[in-house]
């Protein structure tokens, strides 16, 4: 083999060479990218499983959406000595409710839209000096920390409430016995926070931002969820 023909042979080799490396490079940075990919979509995922629902609860480790909201006072009958007759009067009490569905109150009852799914009920009763009120405006809502009562109740699989009335062409029936319920019982803790809270009594509607959780003894696990946006006002 002469020189030219040996130095011909060297240089090929060196080509090759250089080419073998350079997919090998190729190939680890190629490596390199997937492995940081899936570790990103890694840590993704892990973030999601700690996201909390800006409008929904948690019960039992599932996840429930609640995008409407309402806030609902209650009356009562009274009899009226100047008027001698029996006058409807304001309870002091108020409700919040959030829910997978609507709801209208339909002869003094809360009645829930038949395609509702879940809901959640929060009670609160006698938070002022007097039993009875004049108006809605009279019960003092402000941003605070307020213990729930006895009334408070989460519905899920809603699947059977009957329609008893139409309204804006959505059937609506009373939810007594609808789906799974977790009320609270005496000895039960619920709490319910409200951060910000404006009520517009011209228009019937509201904004709240709260945040609750509730022990009761028929759930598995505490119940706790929050609230951010929306509600309208229902009279009872």
């Amino acid at each position: 083999m002469s020189s030219k023909q040996f130095l011909s042979k060297v240089i090929i080799r060196i080509k090759m060479l250089k080419q073998v490396l350079g997919y090998s490079l190729l190939l680890s940075v190629i490596l390199l990218f997937a492995a940081c990919s899936s570790e990103q979509n890694d840590d993704a995922l892990d973030d999601n499983d700690d996201v909390v629902l800006e409008n929904g609860f948690t019960l039992e480790n599932n996840s429930y959406e609640t995008p409407n909201g309402y806030l609902i006072f209650h009356t009562a009958l009274q009899y009226d000595p100047v008027a001698m007759e029996d006058v409807y009067r304001v309870k002091n009490h108020f409700s919040f409710l959030f829910m997978e569905g609507s709801a209208i109150i339909n002869e003094r009852e809360i009645l829930y839209s038949v395609d509702t799914k879940h809901n959640i009920y929060h009670y609160f009763r006698d938070i002022g000096a007097e039993l009875l009120v004049d108006d809605i405006q009279s019960i003092a809502i402000a941003p605070d920390s307020y213990i729930q009562s006895a009334g408070t109740t989460t519905r899920v699989d809603i699947s059977d409430i009957d329609q008893e009335v139409t309204q804006n062409g959505l059937g609506y029936g009373d939810p007594v016995f609808a789906g799974i319920n977790y009320p609270i019982a005496d000895n039960d803790f619920a709490s319910f926070t409200i951060n910000s809270i404006d009520v517009d009594y011209a228009s019937m509607t509201g904004t709240i931002d709260c945040e609750y959780s509730i022990d009761s003894e028929f759930a598995s696990g505490e119940i706790t969820g929050k609230y951010i946006g929306t509600f309208d006002i229902l009279v009872r």
